[in-house]
């Protein structure tokens, strides 16, 4: 069961200690029902995913909410569960099929940089400690196998399955994240007694 989030975009801003909610969502459709993930850059720049049923939109503002200009995403994409951005224009997503993009050009164009069915079919877990290392996590295709734990070395052109000693059960909690990493060398999970071998 996936939880809905309703995509209402508020934006925090402290005055005086004092601290505000203003409504800053001029730009993302209003009919959306669900919000995945928001990424922030700095106190102006960030990126959300958000849409409905088979229609997944990316927006990114860089003027603090006021407005969010929304980019293409990949095609035949089932959603976009986590990102990571180092700009407006170098994205990697996190999809539900099991797939890792990228774009370097703000969202023109974009480039599958994993998919391995045979591993993973929902990547929800992506974080990069600089610009070429970086971790991701996926539910194991089947509850027989490991949890993908994949680790990128190279800027996401190679991702290795650092779990395939099978070390971590099949699922990772789904869009609830159960496993953070604060370090390339360090990660934590918090294992789920949910259809795990």
């Amino acid at each position: 069961m996936k939880k809905i989030i309703f995509c209402v975009t508020f934006l925090l801003i402290a005055f005086s200690g004092k601290a505000q909610w203003l409504l800053s969502n001029n730009g993302l459709s209003a009919n959306s029902q669900l919000s995945w993930k928001l990424f922030t850059l700095d106190n102006n720049t960030a990126i959300i995913s958000y849409g409905g049923y088979m229609e997944y939109k990316i927006a990114i503002t860089t003027n603090g909410g006021v407005n969010w200009q929304n980019i293409s995403p990949p095609n035949n994409i089932e959603c976009v569960i986590d990102l990571y951005a180092f700009s407006t224009q170098y994205i990697f997503i996190a999809t539900g099929n099991g797939k890792i993009y990228k774009t370097t050009d703000g969202g023109n164009n974009w480039e599958v940089v994993y998919h391995n069915p045979a591993q993973t079919d929902f990547i929800n877990y992506i974080k990069f400690f600089d610009v070429q290392n970086g971790v991701a996590i996926g539910d194991a295709s089947q509850t027989d196998k490991p949890l993908a734990v994949l680790r990128t070395t190279d800027g996401g052109v190679n991702w290795v399955n650092i779990n395939s000693a099978q070390l971590i059960g099949a699922v990772s909690g789904s869009i609830w994240h159960r496993i953070s990493f604060p370090s390339s060398e360090v990660g934590y999970f918090r294992q789920s007694n949910y259809n795990l071998t």
